[in-house]
C-alpha cells in the first residue's frame, strides 16, 4: 500500500511538471521548427529545379548532337549532289564535242 501511495504522489507531482515543460518547449521550439520546415522546403525545391535543369541541359546536348549529325549528313548529301552534277556536266560536254 505504501508503494502505491508513493507511486500516486510521484505521478501526481510529475504530471504538472511534465505539462509545464512540454508547454515551454512547444512555445520555444515551434518557431524554430517552422523555420526549419520552411528551409527544408526551399532546399527540396532547389534540388528539384537543379534536377530539371540537368535534364534540360542533357536534352539540349542530345538535340545539339542530333542537329550536328543532321548537318553533317546534309553536308555530305550536298557534296554528293555537287559531284554528281559535275559528272553530268562533264559527261554532257564530252558528248557535245
Amino acid at each position: 500500500m505504501t508503494r502505491l501511495r508513493l507511486f500516486v504522489v510521484f505521478v501526481l507531482s510529475a504530471l504538472p511538471l511534465y505539462g509545464i515543460l512540454m508547454w515551454y518547449a512547444q512555445a520555444r521550439l515551434l518557431p524554430s521548427y517552422e523555420g526549419l520546415e520552411e528551409c527544408w522546403g526551399k532546399y527540396q525545391s532547389r534540388q528539384i529545379d537543379s534536377i530539371r535543369g540537368i535534364e534540360t541541359v542533357k536534352a539540349m546536348g542530345a538535340m545539339s548532337a542530333d542537329q550536328l549529325l543532321d548537318g553533317v549528313r546534309i553536308h555530305a548529301l550536298m557534296l554528293e549532289q555537287i559531284k554528281n552534277d559535275a559528272r553530268i556536266e562533264r559527261a554532257g560536254s564530252r558528248s557535245h564535242r
